[in-house]
C-alpha cells in the first residue's frame, strides 16, 4: 500500500523527469493512454496510478530498467527487475581531476599531477583530446606519455574541437567498459591550458563513475551553425544523458558548459534556461576550442559531495556532447 506522504514524492518524480524530456502533460498522457489531467493529479500527488498506466509513462518517459523499478516501488508496486540479478556494468570511474593554466607544458603538468595519486605502472592508456589534426594528435600523445613517463602503453589522439575532452571520455569510457584497458589518463590540451583525469575501472553507483556520455557531429568539416542551433544541440545531448541516467535537472549538484562558439553567451544562456538548472549550480566557460575547459571546470570549483550528480556539456557547430558523471572522490 502507498503510504501518503510517498504519494507526492512519485508525482514530483514523474514531472521532474517529464521535464527533462521536454514533455508536456498533454503529449506524455497520450503516450500513456491516460487524460492530460488525470497525468496532473499524479504528479499533484492527488491520484495514485495504477501499474498499468505507471509502466506505460515509464515507457513514455524512456525510462531504464532500474529507474523504472524505482518508480514502482515508490507507488507500492513490485520491482519488474530481479533484486538479485546481474549486478551493474563496468564503467570508468574518475579518481583525481587537474587543471593548470599558464606557458610550459600545463598539459604535462596536469598529468604529473594526477600521476602522483597513482603508480605510473597502474596506466594502461593515454588519451589525449586536442594534440591537433590527423596523425599528428597520436603522436602528441606519444610523446607526452613518454614524457610522462608511462612506457609502452596506448597513447592517442582525438580531435573534435572543444567537444574533445568528451569525445576522449567516451573512449576511456570504451577502453575501461571493455576490459582493454584498466587505468587511463584522459588529458585534454590547448595552448596555455591543461586538463588531466585519470579514470579507472568500477560501477555506475561510486563516486566519480562515468553515467552516460552522448556526442554528435554535423558532419560537415566546417561547420558552425547559429547560436541558437549550438544551444539546440547541447541541450538535446545534455537532455538524453539525463534521461538514460534516469536524473533530472533537480538532481544535479554542478552543471559544466563550454563552446567555442562565436557569442557564447547566446549559446550557454539559453542552454541553462531550456535545462533549468538553478543559476547557483551552473558554471559556464567561452573561448577558443580548448579540450582543458571541462576539466578546469571541474578543478576549480568547489568540492560538491562525492557522488554528487554532474552534468558536462561542450561542442559548438561540428562536434558536441553531454556527459553524466558523479563527482570523484578525490581532486589533487
Amino acid at each position: 500500500m502507498i503510504l501518503a506522504d510517498e504519494r507526492p514524492e512519485l508525482g514530483a518524480r514523474i514531472r521532474d523527469l517529464r521535464r527533462a524530456c521536454a514533455l508536456s502533460q498533454l503529449e506524455l498522457a497520450a503516450l500513456a493512454g491516460v487524460s492530460a489531467r488525470h497525468l496532473s493529479f499524479v504528479e499533484n500527488g492527488r491520484s495514485r496510478p495504477s501499474r498499468k498506466v505507471l509502466l506505460r509513462l515509464a515507457e513514455g518517459l524512456e525510462a531504464a530498467p532500474d529507474l523504472r523499478d524505482s518508480l514502482l516501488v515508490k507507488a507500492g508496486y513490485a520491482p519488474l527487475a530481479d533484486p538479485a540479478g546481474p549486478p551493474a556494468g563496468r564503467t570508468a570511474v574518475a579518481e583525481y581531476v587537474a587543471g593548470v593554466r599558464g606557458a610550459g607544458g600545463p598539459a604535462d603538468a596536469a598529468g604529473r599531477r594526477v600521476l602522483e595519486r597513482a603508480p605510473r605502472t597502474a596506466v594502461s592508456a593515454l588519451v589525449l583530446a586536442g594534440g591537433g589534426p590527423g596523425t599528428a594528435a597520436t603522436s602528441a600523445a606519444a610523446a607526452l606519455a613518454s614524457r610522462l613517463g608511462l612506457r609502452g602503453v596506448a597513447a592517442f589522439g582525438v580531435e573534435a574541437g572543444c567537444g574533445g575532452f568528451l569525445y576522449g571520455l567516451a573512449t576511456a569510457t570504451g577502453l575501461i567498459a571493455s576490459g582493454a584497458a584498466g587505468r587511463v589518463l584522459l588529458i585534454g590540451a590547448h595552448r596555455d591550458a591543461g586538463g588531466a583525469l585519470l579514470l579507472r575501472a568500477g560501477v555506475p553507483a561510486e563516486p566519480g563513475a562515468v553515467v552516460r556520455v552522448a556526442l554528435g557531429g554535423s558532419g560537415e568539416p566546417d561547420a558552425s551553425g547559429s547560436p541558437l542551433v549550438v544551444a539546440g544541440r547541447l541541450h538535446d545531448a545534455s537532455r538524453e544523458v539525463l534521461r538514460t541516467a534516469g536524473w533530472a535537472p533537480g538532481d544535479l549538484a554542478l552543471s559544466a558548459a563550454h563552446t567555442c562558439a562565436h557569442d557564447a553567451p547566446a549559446v550557454l544562456d539559453p542552454l541553462a534556461v531550456r535545462l533549468r538548472v538553478p543559476a547557483a549550480r551552473r558554471h559556464h566557460a567561452s573561448g577558443p576550442p580548448c579540450p582543458a575547459a571541462l576539466p578546469l571546470l571541474l578543478a576549480d570549483t568547489v568540492a560538491a559531495a562525492p557522488g554528487s550528480r554532474v552534468l558536462l556539456a561542450a561542442g559548438s557547430g561540428a562536434a558536441w556532447g553531454a556527459a553524466a558523471l558523479r563527482w570523484p572522490p578525490s581532486r589533487p
